[in-house]
């Protein structure tokens, strides 16, 4: 038995964040240079931002993908916490006041 436990909502705003960071680095993709003025250090320097801009895109892509599997994650354990909580919900109802079953008062 899993004791995995998830506030309401707290589930859907770690998928919210994770969604906002993968949004946010590629938002920065427009600001980088598309050349580099660096005398001789220009081809060592347009390396290091291309090899940059491959780690955020991977950054990018992972934190997508968290936040989907989060988001997923959180929706089965509401349809799950929901289908154990109907039977409950009409075994409680039919129950009187005073606990006892409708069949034995």
């Amino acid at each position: 038995m899993s004791k995995l436990r998830i506030d309401p909502g707290d589930g859907e705003q770690i998928a919210t964040l994770h969604k906002d960071a993968a949004s946010g680095i590629e938002k920065t993709a427009s600001s980088l240079p598309g050349s580099v003025d660096a005398g001789i250090a220009s081809a060592l320097i347009s390396d290091i931002l291309a090899q940059l801009t491959e780690q955020a895109d991977q950054l990018s892509i992972a934190n997508e993908s968290v936040g989907n599997m989060v988001s997923s994650v959180v929706k089965d354990l509401d349809q799950t916490d929901e289908e154990a909580a109907g039977p409950l919900r009409r075994l409680k109802s039919s129950l009187d006041a005073g606990g006892e079953h409708p069949r034995n008062g």
